[in-house]
This record gives structure tokens, sequence and C-alpha cells, in this order.
């Protein structure tokens, strides 16, 4: 069963999924987060499509240094009960994702890659490494 993880942002949220042995962590997509019930519609299509494949979907949970929430994080949250909500039937869990984003922006620039194709695709890299944050640590603490 496969993994699916996403990057909440107050424009773009950022997808990732692994494959079925959940070993490889592959960008999926981008979504322009223009309202939450936008949001919310957008990800039931992706949830919708992938559903007999899920075993359970992460969402990134930012916070700051000191741990304490940040308006993000109160949209994570209010994300987190609606995707309950609406998708019962799936398990969901959260993932610390602090400097996610600015990784993802750093290990493409190492890569050469250019502005834009970072500004295009650094929200689902950065749900990539929160996936790969969360594989690991599973990996772990079998």
């Amino acid at each position: 069963m496969r993994i699916l993880a996403i990057d909440y942002g107050t424009k773009i949220t950022g997808l990732a999924i692994t494959d079925f042995n959940q070993i490889i962590v592959n960008p999926l997509t981008n979504i322009k987060t223009s309202s939450m019930d936008e949001l919310i519609n957008q990800l039931k299509k992706v949830i919708e499509y992938y559903e007999s494949e899920l075993d359970l979907i992460i969402i990134g949970y930012p916070t700051l240094l000191n741990g304490n929430k940040n308006q993000t994080t109160i949209n994570v949250e209010a994300l987190l009960e609606k995707l309950k909500i609406k998708f019962n039937n799936f398990k969901f869990e959260l993932v610390n994702e602090q400097f996610s984003t600015y990784v993802a922006q750093e290990d493409m620039y190492e890569v050469g890659l250019n502005h834009k194709q970072i500004k295009n695709n650094k929200d689902k890299v950065s749900a990539c490494l929160i996936l790969q944050t969360y594989l690991n640590k599973k990996n772990t603490t079998r």
C-alpha cells in the first residue's frame, strides 16, 4: 500500500506518494491553495483516484523553532480535521516539517535547476522530503 504526503501551503500545496512497497518517494503534483474548501475539493480528487492503494495520509506539521504554533500550523490542524471527516476510512498522521521547503529549494539549486524550475517544484519536492522523513523514522523504529 502507498502513503500520500501533503505539504500544505497558503499559496501552493505539494503532494508526494510512495510506491507500493513504501520505499521510493515520488513527487505527485502541486495544488493551488486558493481556499480551504477548494483545496479539500482538489485533494478529494487525488485521494479518490488512489483510494484503493492508500494506506496512510501524512501531513507536514510546521511549528516555530520553539515548538509553538503559527498560523500555518493552525491551518494544517483545520485541514486535518476536515480530511478526517471527509475520509474517515483513512489513517492520518502529522509529521514535523521544519525547513522542508528551504531544504527542497537548496537541493534543487545544488543540482542545477533554475529559479523558475525551483519555484514550480519546491512544494511537491518538499512533500517528498516530509514523506522521506516519515519513512526514515518508521524504518528506524522497527
